[in-house]
């Protein structure tokens, strides 16, 4: 399968040529954490800049480079503006207002920015695939092959045992696995 290694600060150096090719020199990224970039914002407010737009040049620069596959804004993600399927959705039911970044990347899968070991995080099925195997009275013995997210664990345990959905909960329970 296509697929490898690359290094973030080749594709960050991209990012930077395209903003300041835009915009003008200067120190336009803040910092990364995992798929995210976050954009200098004192830069952009001191040379009185449309953050949206900033956030659009880094995007599509990001987008230019490979393995970049596609490349999220915060004000897309805001605005709920993603392609209608299960990896934008995964992106932005993720995406947090306060601590998430100015671009989140999606990569091509099978590629990854360490050096070595492995990495988490991505959207597509070999990195989401989690067992999930339920024993024990209340259970209905067999094998289900229907779609499942993490979060139908704890509506699962809680009808279960009995007790009330945990009310941050956001999954629902595997009826289907349960005895009658």
């Amino acid at each position: 399968m296509p697929g490898g290694r690359f290094s973030r600060e080749s594709l960050e150096a991209s990012a930077i040529t395209a903003l300041e090719a835009a915009f003008g020199p200067g120190k336009w990224l803040e910092g990364r954490a995992g798929s995210a970039l976050y954009l200098n914002r004192d830069l952009i407010a001191e040379k009185k800049l449309d953050p949206a737009e900033v956030q659009r040049v880094l995007a599509s620069g990001l987008e230019a480079v490979p393995p970049t596959w596609r490349a999220y804004t915060r004000r897309q993600l805001l605005e709920g503006r993603v392609p209608p399927d299960p990896w934008s959705r995964r992106v932005l039911v993720s995406f947090h207002r306060g601590r998430s970044g100015d671009v989140e990347l999606l990569f091509e899968p099978y590629w990854m920015s360490s050096s070595s070991g492995t990495t988490h995080g991505t959207p597509f099925s070999y990195d989401t695939h989690i067992p999930l195997i339920l024993m024990g009275p209340g259970v209905r013995a067999g094998r289900y092959d229907g779609s499942v997210v993490l979060n139908d664990l704890a509506p699962t345990l809680a009808t279960i045992l009995g007790v009330e959905t945990p009310s941050g909960s956001s999954g629902r329970a595997l009826s289907e696995a349960l005895a009658p």
